[in-house]
């Protein structure tokens, strides 16, 4: 991805994953060119809390202006943007503040309310009109909480800062503040992460602040960027990154990209500092590729910012993709101006086998390269794992009065009505988490609220059968049971998913109710559970049979 340069990466997947698995190679002569696996994770993305269809809606925005970069379709991208827009107010509480689910001011983010605004303003700048209501509303709740300084008591110091600098940006961008309104937050900085010292940088610029302020920022964000070999990393400091507000690497290296391409990028001086920043956002040794839609929206604007700004010239390049030590070539070509195609190929690791790919270019203008690996496994193959959640699925019928637990491959009948509980492991603190249960075939959920452990005694006995998970502990949450715990439910046709904002060390129990309506042999994949913001945190319940037949 650099000028005249060659980049090796290692590749390789398990023996028995070979025949199913592909690597696929991109090429693009822009930045954005090499934006089709992000602008497809938005677009595709399953999960729907408030900030994700933000984040989604505002991914639909952008790609409405970067058409002919992309050979994706995105065919409701403009109903995608006003849907956002007609939804705003379901999700805003009382007070004029944002949440992620249920409109109650106990449960409003000052996070995503001030994340709200910033997309807000970015789509106005696409010319979408903003809900009037909304908008004034929550520019009341910001200035309000500003002015308060009085936060949840679950946030730290860090997320306040964030919160005050991203509130600076973007009151700022929208004219209400003063140079003297942003410097008064001079003392936070020490507090901020890179991220934040970035939105707060963009402020000071905005309302013309001291140059030496201005300086004092811009020298402690650099301080936190780390060059190698051509390539800029942030580095946010220990105790700078909050759950609560979101916070992870790759949002800090897009978000700086942004701003600095923002401020700086008319400046020659800076295009191999922004480069350096663009090369550290597609090679994160951690996490090659984005993971959350904090990820990929800040990265998204990252990358067109810095396209914007950089991006020109004239003069041929060419590349090459291959399997270094053979002669097996992925992809090959060139490019004469930013706004050709991408080009991409896909070979099957069957053909390619295990083995480092090596990267090269040849020219005066960078080549943007990705590769991406896609692992098939088959669904009843995939082992139980716990990698911070520990998932537990049960099937059970009510018979003759008595509560039956279903083995795997138990015949079942149609009509029955089958119950499903999960079980979940939480081993230490979890933020944003969401269990996916995926519905069995010939199973159709109803919409009906079972009595669980808070019945009584005798009515507990016959709820659940002897052998069930349940009866080896008796500390178990329910659903909606306390302020956090899983407390926002969708119900679907093909999966079924339960949200919490934040989960205490402890084990949690979820269920829901399904009436059998088809005859067969159904092969059931694992419930799934992940923090959202963090899906290295994950784990999954053994797959399954359901066997269906009639009625005796």
């Amino acid at each position: 991805m650099t000028k005249n340069s060659t980049t090796v990466i290692p590749l390789a997947v398990a023996p028995d994953d070979v025949a199913r698995s592909s690597v696929t190679a991109v090429a693009s002569p822009s930045v954005l060119g090499g934006l089709d696996p992000l602008l497809k994770d938005l677009r595709d993305y399953p999960y729907g809390c408030w900030e994700q269809r933000l984040s989604k809606g505002l991914g639909a925005a952008l790609y409405l202006g970067l058409k002919e970069y992309t050979a994706l379709e995105w065919t409701d991208a403009r109903k995608q943007v006003e849907q956002l827009l007609t939804d705003a107010s379901s999700f805003q509480a009382p007070n004029g503040g944002m949440c992620f689910y249920k409109a109650e001011d106990a449960r409003v983010s000052p996070y995503l309310s001030v994340y709200t605004l910033f997309v807000f303003q970015q789509l106005k700048a696409d010319g979408f009109e903003i809900p009037s209501a909304v908008e004034t509303k929550l520019t009341a709740y910001l200035q309000s909480l500003l002015h308060t300084d009085v936060y949840p008591d679950w946030y730290s110091q860090e997320s306040r800062s964030l919160f005050i600098a991203l509130s600076m940006r973007t009151l700022a961008e929208a004219g209400g503040l003063t140079a003297t309104d942003v410097s008064r937050w001079r003392d936070r900085v020490a507090t901020m992460s890179a991220f934040a010292k970035a939105q707060y940088l963009y402020a000071l610029q905005k309302v013309g602040a001291a140059t030496d302020l201005r300086n004092e920022v811009e020298v402690a964000l650099t301080n936190q960027i780390h060059d190698t070999s051509g390539t800029s990393r942030v580095r946010e400091t220990e105790g700078a990154m909050s759950d609560w507000v979101l916070s992870s690497s790759m949002r800090s290296q897009c978000g700086v990209l942004e701003v600095f391409s923002s401020l700086y990028g008319s400046q020659s001086a800076w295009h191999e500092r922004l480069a350096g920043l663009v090369r550290g956002a597609y090679l994160r040794d951690e996490s090659p590729l984005f993971r959350t839609t904090q990820e990929q929206l800040f990265c998204l604007l990252g990358m067109r910012r810095y396209s914007q700004a950089v991006e020109s010239g004239s003069g041929v390049v060419t590349f090459s993709i291959r399997q270094e030590g053979s002669d097996k070539e992925i992809l090959q070509g060139s490019f004469s101006s930013p706004q050709d195609d991408a080009i991409e190929k896909t070979e099957s690791f069957a053909d390619l086998g295990n083995g480092s790919i090596a990267i090269r270019s040849d020219g005066e203008r960078p080549v943007y390269s990705r590769l991406g690996v896609e692992i098939v496994k088959s669904s009843m193959s995939l082992p139980k794992r716990n990698r911070g959640i520990e998932v537990v699925r049960e099937y059970s019928v009510l018979r003759d009065g008595k509560r039956s637990l279903l083995k795997d491959g138990d015949v079942v009948y149609r009509g029955e009505l089958i119950r499903v509980d999960l079980f979940v492991g939480i081993p230490s603190d979890r933020y944003y988490v969401v269990i996916e249960d995926p519905v069995a075939g010939g199973i159709e959920p109803v919409n009906r609220d079972l009595k669980t452990a808070s019945m009584p005694d005798a009515d507990k006995e016959a709820h659940f059968s002897s052998n069930s998970y349940h009866r080896q502990y008796s500390n178990w949450v329910n659903y909606g049971e306390g302020f956090w715990s899983f407390y926002h439910r969708e119900l679907g046709h093909d999966v079924v998913r339960f949200y919490s904002e934040f989960l205490s060390p402890g084990r949690y129990h979820l269920s829901y109710v399904g009436q059998i309506i088809a005859q067969g042999r159904f092969h059931v994949p694992p419930a799934y559970a992940e923090e959202m913001y963090m899906p290295e945190v994950h784990g999954n319940s053994m797959p399954r049979i359901l066997d269906v037949q009639e009625q005796p």
